[in-house]
């Protein structure tokens, strides 16, 4: 009878696996974290969108884009989430990357709506975002229109307070200049004697409505 012989792998066969599950590693574990990390952009790309959808539906309605994120809590709830810190820049959001990485995905502009990404870990990411200066040197790359960029206006203007002066009515014959004489040279006036010229006589009004008729 032969003895029951118990067989096990040798020094050698176990450092040949050892070695063999190490190369596995170096190859796939940085595409698995590329993979992971390109899923977290995901929520903000989301918010990104949701952003722009309501700037776009209040410059197509001439109104200014908000540039607060406090007032935009009806569509993002906090400016942090999990992962990333939004804020509203200018024409356009950022979206910054927390914790270890380094990168920020940028919306430059609400009318082009394409994501850049800007930072030393954007190699790091599954997804191949352009640069942020690639973007912009894009041939179909567009900019948010100037009336609908920057806060509400809602101080009153130049020609709101003075508007007979000749940089609100340059295509008048005549208006009046900061040296308060008509262009023409003809007259002397002040802007105020122009303005009560041309202001209704209140008495007059009274006088036609009160006027018995015959």
């Amino acid at each position: 009878m032969r003895k029951n012989e118990k067989k096990a792998f040798t020094l050698t066969e176990l450092l040949v696996v050892v070695i063999v599950i190490g190369v596995l590693s170096a190859a796939v574990l940085p595409k698995f974290n590329k993979v992971i990390e390109t899923r977290k952009t995901t929520e903000a790309e989301e918010l990104m969108a949701s952003v722009r959808t309501e700037q776009e539906k209040r410059c197509a309605l001439d109104k200014r884009y908000l540039t607060q994120m406090s007032e935009m809590t009806d569509i993002v709830k906090n400016n942090e989430t999990k992962n990333f810190t939004i804020a509203l820049a200018g024409r356009g959001i950022d979206a910054t990357r927390k914790d270890k990485y380094s990168y920020t995905l940028k919306m430059l502009s609400y009318a082009d709506g394409r994501i850049c990404c800007d930072g030393k870990d954007c190699s790091k990411l599954n997804k191949e975002y352009p640069t942020c200066e690639e973007l912009k040197g894009k041939p179909d790359y567009q900019e948010s229109p100037e009336n609908c960029a920057g806060p509400e206006n809602t101080s009153p203007g130049a020609c709101d307070i003075d508007p007979y002066s000749c940089e609100c009515n340059p295509n008048q014959e005549k208006c009046c200049t900061e040296d308060e004489i008509w262009q023409d040279g003809s007259v002397r006036r002040s802007r105020k004697n122009v303005r009560e010229r041309n202001r209704p006589q209140a008495g007059s009004v009274i006088n036609a409505a009160t006027k018995p008729k015959r």
